[in-house]
Formats: structure tokens, sequence, C-alpha cells
């Protein structure tokens, strides 16, 4: 890029570096539509970061080589008003060059735009290519997108590095760009810091050295290092150039990095290419697991998608500053809690972080190879990168855990329960950043990998990953939109129009039950319908029609029967009975008619063989879910979890916990009687099992119980099992005078799922010396690896008049110092049924502050967190009057009412009938 554009960088070096006039702050008010005209498109960017982190500033400096398409005197990008823009300059290739004047640009600060209008100096016809060249400042953000502080964690001095994190729509606040994913551009990366910190950018760096007055820089470096002590005190590090990408792929971070290394052989390429671990941490070994699943997982994809992984490095980022993870090429980055795992902290937990990294890094082909076209086809890169990393690579990196039960319990039940209300279809266009948020939930991730998994399971996965491979290779370094890969996999397939099987899975919204009737000569009679958990206004009748695999077993059906109309009827004669959808492969719940549903209910009871783990967890979800709009009694899925003693199946424990939980929530303004009568039920359903595997993992023990484990426990402490409850408090001390380096005392290691579980329990049911040993471990280190745990478990507390300090302590803001941190707290509040009114009015009231710098993606998160657990028709009045303020898609925030509406609806029809029930089960036990 350097040599294209030396002639015009000479023409406007001597205005680059005169002394900076005033910031271009010119504002107006510019209603259209979310993407820029694309009139004109960058091919190349030259972009310069220098980074102050003792003043929490940046600058910045870019020269962006632009082609016209259509003829145009409008050259209109993304630029957000927190930069300062203090030069604009645009040079053609005949090295005429200009200013852009205040009167020649427009900024619209609530779409992030500029526009500069050319008419005075030149009209672009199509292919004319130009330079726009800028320079800017600002500061680094405490918010949680756009180059962002890190806070350094165990450094003897306290201190912050920083990091980017653009994904969607937010790297127009660290620099200006045309910040659409297509068309994509080459971007070639210099970073200028302090001697003593580390650049870390897309690429590996070319060169890195330390300024003097006399080093030998280029105009934009010069530009950026005015007014700075040129004694070596500063660097310049360059990086390679990019192959093709788009601008929320950018990453960089600078700071106080520490790292492990480690390297794979690609057989494709021949050669050995680096990984590493960067945190800004002084302890970095608990992330060496990261390091070995990145490691194993990245040649996996290559042979599975016989596609190298392309870029000279792959590394990690390890960040404190935003939850989840963002797939920048190169330089993936994530939260340390999602990838921090030592020996003790559980096998699931290994678990967890394997599927997290291996979804990331999936995105290096699925993603950042091939990219949307625009955002209403980010679905399909999020949900092959959950189906690859659970689906793919999790039976290979972790045989002995069985992931297609977390597939199906994390990706399956989690987007149906999202889905069964009025929630949208897997593929949305995208006309505004609002909807944006909608484009980041579980429809996209799980309903999307769910679906992906259902249609690899119909045209054989074999053929399907080959039509992917073909997909990835066609589309390299470009753009693509989901029907390319329905293409390709058709073209594999042959005979069966996969483009129609997935439009009708992901352009309608919700998901079907089916009906089963088992009648007489060993035929059943299908009905199909949308499932909803509020059902359809009176009057109104829902026509939705899918192509539904059956996914049965019979000699009877060679293929796989497909039910494509509203009624179907299904003959077997080699069966017992039919069990619909096994393996729960198909996107659908099933609900059998009373004579098939007794026979299904004795085999689950009976553990029987003719139903395996996953489908006896499928039918106990079903079961569940049927209960909460009325279809079910609920008091007869509490019948089923009678029968859990000697249970040792993760899934039927998951569905079962939920659903113990999700009764709890319910009850939560219920009379303390039937309060209790619930938690003495969930005591009789967990009594045998925790006694059998307890608090400790045993030797040699499976990743099975200690999943089971897990599960359990945050219910077993609710329920007061007992001497759980003592030995939770004894353990708290224990984990305190561990954390501060008592000499002398033993600390057992267990897993961080277990630790939440005790001091949770302990701050729950123990007194005030318990609420201050967690307020002691909290305020100890409000970074550490306990501190998320610790501040949850402050939340728990039954205890009235500490519910009101934390509430307090959030006004003064001695509690928390970080959104973060802030939600984590009001989360916690709002689970307990007993602070929930008090959190839920807290947030009302602070609504501003709580959502102050929340970004698009977790606005509505934090949203759904807050309220969707409340179960009044007022509480929903209040909550549309207070949110008509902020820019929320008022679509988006209708699952939310309905969740409530639907938990009043169920409380009032079941509530008393519930009470009842649970009422005879105390009194038989009794006698």
């Amino acid at each position: 890029m350097a040599g294209r554009l030396v002639l015009s960088i000479y023409q406007w070096a001597g205005s680059l570096l005169e002394t900076s006039r005033s910031p271009l702050d010119e504002t107006v008010n510019v209603v259209e539509g979310i993407r820029l005209p694309g009139k004109v498109k960058p091919v190349e960017y030259d972009l310069v970061i220098q980074t102050d982190l003792k003043l929490r500033r940046f600058s910045g400096a870019e020269i962006v080589s632009i082609e016209t398409i259509e003829p145009t005197h409008i050259v209109k990008f993304h630029a957000g008003c927190n930069l300062d823009i203090d030069l604009l300059r645009i040079c053609l290739t005949n090295q005429k060059c200009w200013s852009i004047e205040v009167d020649e640009y427009q900024r619209d600060c609530d779409a992030r735009t500029l526009t500069i209008d050319t008419r005075g100096h030149h009209t672009f016809q199509p292919k004319d290519k130009f330079n726009l060249m800028t320079r800017w400042k600002s500061d680094i953000s405490d918010a949680t997108s756009g180059y962002i502080l890190s806070p350094d964690i165990g450094f003897t001095t306290p201190g912050f590095s920083a990091v980017t994190r653009f994904e969607p729509v937010d790297a127009r606040n660290a620099f200006p760009c045309f910040d659409e994913p297509s068309p994509k551009s080459k971007w070639t990366m210099t970073m200028i810091s302090r001697n003593e910190t580390v650049n870390l950018a897309n690429m590996d760096s070319r060169s890195e050295i330390s300024l003097f007055k006399e080093s030998h820089i280029s105009i934009l470096e010069s530009s950026l290092v005015l007014g700075l002590p040129l004694d070596g005190s500063w660097k310049s590090t360059r990086f390679h150039t990019t192959p093709l990408m788009s601008p929320n792929n950018v990453a960089w971070g600078n700071g106080r990095f520490n790292k492990l290394d480690s390297s794979y052989f690609s057989k494709l390429r021949k050669e050995t290419i680096p990984t590493a671990v960067h945190v800004n941490y002084v302890e970095v070994s608990g992330h060496r697991w990261l390091l070995q699943i990145m490691t194993r997982v990245t040649p996996l994809y290559e042979n599975l998608f016989d596609l190298a992984y392309p870029l000279p490095k792959l590394f990690w980022m390890v960040t404190p500053a935003f939850d989840g993870g963002i797939e920048h090429w190169g330089l993936i980055s994530g939260n340390s809690e999602q990838t921090d795992w030592y020996e003790g902290k559980g096998e699931a937990s290994k678990h967890s972080i394997a599927s997290h990294v291996s979804h990331e890094v999936a995105h290096q082909w699925f993603a950042n190879i091939v990219t949307m076209v625009w955002w209403d086809d980010l679905w399909l890169n999020e949900a092959f990168a959950s189906y690859a990393a659970d689906c793919l690579m999790g039976p290979t990196i972790l045989p002995d855990f069985d992931t297609w039960i977390y597939f199906n319990d994390k990706r399956v039940e989690a987007s149906m329960a999202f889905d069964a209300t009025t929630s949208h279809p897997i593929v949305v266009p995208i006309v505004d950043e609002a909807q944006l948020s909608t484009a980041f939930d579980t429809i996209t991730y799980d309903k999307g990998a769910s679906v992906l998994r259902m249609i690899a399971q119909v045209v054989g996965e074999d053929s399907f990953l080959k039509g992917v491979s073909n997909y990835l290779k066609k589309f390299s370094y470009g753009n693509a939109v989901g029907h390319d890969l329905w293409e390709e996999v058709g073209l594999v397939v042959k005979g069966f129009d996969v483009a129609a099987f997935a439009d009708a899975w992901t352009k309608q919204a919700g998901f079907p039950v089916v009906h089963v009737e088992k009648l007489g000569n060993h035929t059943y009679h299908l009905t199909q319908e949308r499932y909803l958990v509020k059902g359809l206004e009176k009057g109104k009748r829902n026509n939705q029609i899918w192509p539904i695999p059956l996914f049965i077993e019979s000699s009877d059906h060679a293929g796989l029967p497909m039910m494509t109309t509203r009624t179907m009827d299904v003959f077997a004669s080699d069966v017992e009975q039919l069990v619909f959808n096994r393996g729960r492969l198909g996107y659908f719940r099933v609900q059998y008619n009373d004579e098939a549903n007794s026979w299904m209910r004795q085999h689950f009871i009976s553990r029987s063989s003719q139903l395996t783990g996953v489908d006896r967890a499928a039918y106990l979800n079903d079961v569940a879910a049927f209960a909460q709009p009325g279809r079910t009694k609920t008091v007869e899925v509490l019948d089923l979890l009678q029968y859990l003693s000697g249970e040792t199946d993760v899934g039927v424990w998951s569905g079962a916990m939920r659903f113990l939980l999700n009764l709890e929530s319910l009850f939560w303004e219920q009379s303390e009687k039937d309060k209790d009568a619930l938690r003495g039920f969930a005591r009789s359903v967990l009594a045998d099992t925790y006694a059998e595997i307890g608090l400790f993992a045993g030797a040699n023990e499976t990743a099975t119980t200690g999943k089971i484990r897990q599960l359990i426990l945050p219910v077993a402490g609710r329920a007061r099992i007992p001497g759980l409850v003592d030995e939770c408090i004894r353990l708290l001390r224990i984990i305190y005078e561990g954390e501060i380096g008592h000499s002398g005392v033993s600390v057992p290691v267990l897993p961080v799922t277990t630790i939440a579980a005790v001091i949770e329990t302990a701050v729950r049911f123990g007194g005030k010396q318990e609420q201050d040993v967690a307020m002691l471990l909290w305020n100890r280190d409000r970074r550490g690896r306990l501190a998320k745990v610790t501040l949850r478990a402050l939340g728990q507390t039954q205890d009235i008049a500490f519910i009101r300090r934390l509430l307090k302590m959030l006004d003064d803001g001695s509690l928390v110092d970080n959104t973060q941190s802030l939600v984590t707290s009001l989360f916690s509040m709002v689970d307990n049924p007993t602070a929930r009114r008090q959190a839920v009015d807290w947030a009302l009231h602070n609504l501003d502050m709580v959502l102050a710098q929340a970004d698009d993606l977790s606005r509505l998160d934090i949203i759904k967190g807050l309220f969707s657990s409340l179960s009044s028709e007022e509480d929903v009045g209040v909550i549309q009057k207070a949110l008509k303020r902020f820019p929320v898609s008022q679509e988006s925030l209708t699952p939310i009412y309905e969740a409530i509406e639907v938990s009043e609806s169920w409380v009032n029809r079941d509530g008393k009938e519930i009470a009842q029930w649970l009422e005879q089960q105390q009194n038989r036990t009794v006698t």
C-alpha cells in the first residue's frame, strides 16, 4: 500500500504535520437507513494508533484507499462523535488534494456517520480511485465496546491495558471506517505505545523500533508523535498487511500482557503455525487449557474443511473488560472467567471452556475467511460455530463427556424456551442498530445451531460437511449469504431441496409441536401446530407448516419419514410404541395422547432400555414445557421427579433442576408455607443423590458425576438439604482464610461451581458473620477468581436488612465500580425471591445508570435479566413505561412481557393445585 500511496502522502504531508486545528464537531441529525450508500468502497487501510495508557487516551491517523462504484460527489463513512477529528483530506490519483472544510461535511452522532460533499472540488466517476486521510484523538472508553480499558489483574501496581471489541458496529468508535461487513478491505496496522508495554494485532509484527528523534518513521507515524519525548521511551510496532477482512474483525491490544506459547503443524500448509495466549494478568497458568484446546482444534478444523488456516499466527487475548468472546481473525479475545481452568475446577468447567474455545476458533473459517454480506445472515456464522464446537469438536477432544447431552440441554432447550414466545425467525432483516441486538440472541446461536444439526442429520453429516467445505473454498476472502451454503450442500446431496427445507426453518418464527395420537392397528395420527406458551388471540389461527423429520426407528420405514402437511398417519407394526424425535435431533416438541404418554411415563420411570438417556431427558423437558401454558398439569411433572433417586443421566437432572428452579421463581410471591413445602419436596427429590455424591469429588470421579453435582448443588442449597448448610458455613471460613493466606489452613480444592454453591448457601442461611466474610472476600479482590462468585452470593441473602444495605451500597457506589459488577449484583438479587421486588424497584428507579454503559448487544440482555421473572400484569405496564425512552426495539421486548404474563397465568391456574399436592406429599412423608 505504501508504494501506491507515496505521491499522495507527499502532497498532504505539510498540512498533516501542522499544529492541529479545532476538532470537526459540526453535527446534524440526518435520518437515513442504517446502510451506507455503496457508491464508493474501501480497498485498503493504512492505520496507525498511538495509545497512552497513563492518560487513558489514544490518537489515530489513517489513509483509506477508495474506489468509486457509481458517480457521486458524496463520501459517507462511519465515525463516532467521540472521535475528535482534526484533519480530513482527500487526494486524487492525479495528485490533486484538498482539505475538507467545515461546510463540506456533516456528522450524525446517532448513526455515528460522517458525510463529505465534494461537489465544490470533484465528482467521482466509476473506477475513480482516491485516498481519504484522517486524524483524530479520543479517550480510551470505560464501556464494553470500542477501544476499551482492561483492568490489569494481580500486578503490584494497579493499572490498565486497552483492548478492542468492535462487533458488530463499534469499530467506528475507534477509527473512521466503512463499518459494514461487506465489502472487505486489506489493513496495514502500526501501533505507537510506551516502550514497556506489549502491542498485539491481527497479524504478526514485521518490525518494532524504539522512537528517537532520528528514527525513520512514516508520515502517519510522525503525525502522532508530536509532543512525545522521542528518547526511546516510546516505540512503534508495525504489523504485516492482513488478507481481505471486515472492519469489525480488526483487533489490537496494548498493555501489560504476559503470555503462554505453543504451535501446531499444518499438514495443508506444511509449516508450523505459532499459537499463544496473552493475558493482562500476573498469573497465566490457568489458561494452559485454553491454549491446549486452541492448538488442538485448529488443525482439526483444517482437516474438516480441507482448507488451511491462512494467517501466520493465532493468538488469544484474555481480558476482564467484557463478557463472552470475539473471533477477531488471528487475535481472538475473550473474558478470563470463560477460559481460566486449573486442577480442581472440575471436568464440567473444562468442557465448557473447550466448547467456548472451539466456537471462537471455528469462526476463523465461518465468519473470517467467509463473512456474511449483511448482519441478517450473522446467524449462520454463530450457529455454525456453536454446532461445530459441540457436535464436531466436542466428541473428538472430550470423548468421555457426552457433548450431545450438553448440546440438547444448552442449545435446544434454551432456544425453545425463548422461541415459544412471540419470537423472531432465525433470519431477520436488519434495518437499524436497535435490531442488531436481536441478532445476537439465543435464536441466532442456539436455535440456529440446532437447525444446522437437524439439516446435517437429514442430508447426512458427511454430505453436509462436504458442502460446507465447498462453500468455504468458493467464497474465501469474500462475503456470502445463507442461500450460498444451501446451494453448495444441495449440489452434494442431489434429489433433496436443501434450500427449501432450510428456509422453512430459518425464515419463519417459532417451531412446531407434534401431537401423537396412538390409534389401533399400529397406527399413529400426527398433527403439527406452532408451539406457543401464550397461545393465540381469540379468533386467530396459526397456519404455519414445517417439514418435520420424524426421526423414528421402525423397519416399516426404510428412509426418514418427513411430515410436510398439517396431519399425517404413520404405521409401524414392529415396535411396541413409536418414539418420535429420537435423539432429540429434530427441533420440535412431541406431545403424546393419554395411551402413548402412559407408555412413555412408565419407561421414563423404569429407565427402560427402550428409551435412551437423551430420549428420557427430551420427554421430561417436553412435559415440563407443556405445564407452563397448561397443556399438562404441573403436578404431573412433579410426580415424575419423585423417581429420580439413582438417576445417572445429566440431561434428565438438568431438566429436573431447571423445572424446580422455575417453580421456585414462580412461587416468589406465594405464602411462606407454600414456599417451604416446595423446598421440602426438592429435599426429597435430591436427598439420596446428594448423600451418594456429596460436596467433594471422589477419586477417579467421572465427568458425568461432576456435572450432576454441579446441577444439583444450587438447588440442594436452596432446599436446605440436612447437613449441607452447616458444611457450607464451615467451608466459607476456610475458603476465606485460604484466600488471605492464613497459615495452617488446609483449603480443599473445589470446582468454582461448588465454591459458588458453598458461598451462596452460607450467605443465604447463615447470619451476619457469613455476610461479613463474604463481603470481605468481595472487597479483598474485586477482579480475582472468586470475585463474581462472591458478589453473586451476597445477593442471595434472606436477610431483608442486608438486602437494603446492599442496595444502599449500590446507591453510593461502594459495592461495585463498573457496569458488569452492577448487573451481576442486581441479577443475583432478582434471582433471589426474597430480594426480587426491592431489586426491581431499585433498578427501575436507577434505570438510566444501569443502562448507561450498556452497548446495544448487552442492553436487551440486562432488561431481560431484570424483569422477565416478574409475574403480574401491573409490572408489565410499569416496565413498558420505564423503557420507552431507551433505544431498544419494542419488538424485542415482547417476549419479556409475554414471559411475565405467562407466569401470572401459570400461577393463577395451577398455584393452588400445586400447593395442595405439595402438602399431600409432606403429610405422606410425615406419616
